[in-house]
């Protein structure tokens, strides 16, 4: 495989990935305004207090905390590019569980300068946020306990996953407020030890540059397809071994075993013009382009991952710095357990 095929190939794949990514972007921000809801803690109660202490009551509203109530701390933050006016609210944002689960309380716990909000149970299942003008950047920062209608067992888990998995997956937010997208989900990362996570992701790129470099060292001696051959007779020359390519009821493509020459001609001149019988060689070409496009999915792939996790790495960045949060208050990663 010639050096401008190879150049040609590693163009159309980096076409394709910024097409994709210009794709992406595309849909995303199909809206000016943007509100993202920031996960910053889930606690299930019962896990987190009573079950390592089982003489231990603890009672909420003079109620035992039961195995299915959780507490959230989250923000919504206005990420969109412009500001959400109350004139742009036509139904505010509210957050809702299904029938059955319960909201027992929810309050704001603080909020950027200036701005005006409060958060209140206006269905049993449904907590609403009524605000006023909240400029890009601008975050109301909230809690609320559930009380959720999943049955568990009474060590607190369930065949649905953990207390606070089941809240996380069931929470639905809402809203009619002009030119906003729908609520995203963001879950806050510590800072610390996050670069390890693309450790993969470099490894697999690293793994597809390896394979291309050994693509080049061997490619001369490497031929695991087969490919019809002839002696082709090339004007008055002596006749030149060349490589069927592609074969069709009106065409056929040739192309030399060594050296560049390739024709395309019809059936009745290519036999007119082959020398001696037909014969079954190695074909090093097809070979090559196929390790070349292995090894560019192993770069390409891991690539497009590693862009959007350092997306939400400056994301994770900027979300914290916003809202004051340093790498020490506690914010764990998704998934690990809660420390009582």
């Amino acid at each position: 495989m010639s050096i401008s095929t190879l150049i040609g190939v590693l163009g159309v794949g980096i076409s394709l990935l910024f097409g994709a990514w210009g794709v992406y972007l595309a849909l995303v921000r199909r809206y000016q305004g943007r509100v993202t809801f920031v996960s910053e803690q889930t606690i299930g109660l019962f896990d987190a207090i009573v079950k390592n202490l089982p003489d231990m009551a603890v009672l909420y509203k003079n109620i035992p905390v039961s195995p299915n109530v959780v507490l959230i701390r989250g923000s919504l933050v206005n990420t969109g590019t412009k500001d959400i006016s109350p004139s742009m609210i036509e139904r505010p944002i509210s957050l809702g569980l299904p029938t059955g689960s319960n909201w027992l309380s929810a309050s704001v716990v603080t909020a950027s300068q200036n701005v005006k909000a409060s958060v209140r149970v206006s269905e049993p299942c449904v907590i609403t946020f009524d605000n006023g003008l909240l400029r890009r950047n601008e975050f109301i920062r909230f809690q609320a306990v559930a009380e959720l209608a999943v049955p568990h067992s009474p060590s607190g888990r369930s065949v649905t996953g953990s207390p606070e998995e089941s809240l996380k997956n069931s929470m639905k937010f809402d809203h009619r407020i002009e030119d906003t997208d729908s609520v995203k989900s963001f879950e806050l990362w510590p800072t610390k030890g996050f670069g390890r996570r693309f450790g993969l992701y470099f490894t697999m790129v690293g793994a597809g540059l390896f394979v291309m470099i050994l693509m080049g060292i061997a490619a001369p001696k490497l031929a695991f397809f087969n490919a019809i051959a002839c002696d082709f007779a090339v004007g008055d020359s002596k006749p030149m071994r060349v490589i069927v390519r592609d074969m069709r009821t009106d065409s056929v493509n040739v192309r030399a075993l060594e050296g560049k020459f390739a024709a395309t001609m019809t059936p009745a001149e290519f036999f007119a013009r082959c020398r001696g019988n037909p014969m079954i060689v190695r074909d090093r070409t097809f070979t090559v382009a196929v390790i070349v496009a292995t090894s560019l999915i192993y770069i390409l792939l891991p690539s497009i991952l590693i862009c959007l996790r350092l997306r939400d790495y400056w994301t994770n960045r900027k979300l914290r710095q916003l809202l004051g949060l340093d790498s020490t208050q506690s914010v764990r990663a998704p998934g690990e357990a809660h420390a009582p």
